[in-house]
């Protein structure tokens, strides 16, 4: 049985997964929770985290009951800890989805 964890999981793997179609060999992501995305040693510059962001919407389509929109919502801030890992992304939206 898939838990509503893993499928957030995947859906963020999957947005890895297109970001590093677009990085050098020596420059993709690791898919792993501990992953740098944003702020001090940031593997992403502002416009890969809003193309990671972007590709993790399109993802969550399937998983969520209702479309995410991350990128309009005021309350959201890329600099923020919420984006700083890969953890912290599905942390994030554990808490959005409890939340709505």
């Amino acid at each position: 049985m898939t838990t509503f964890r893993s499928q957030l999981q995947d859906a963020v793997f999957g947005a890895l997964d297109e970001v590093n179609q677009h990085r050098g060999a020596s420059q993709r992501l690791a898919k792993a929770p501990e992953t740098v995305l944003s702020g001090e040693a940031h593997a992403l510059d502002s416009l890969g985290l809003v193309n990671f962001v972007v590709a993790l919407e399109q993802r969550l389509d399937g998983v969520l009951p209702e479309p995410l929109s991350l990128l309009d919502d005021e309350r959201v801030d890329l600099s923020s800890e919420h984006f700083r890992t890969v953890g912290a992304v599905i942390a994030y939206l554990e808490q959005l989805h409890q939340h709505a």
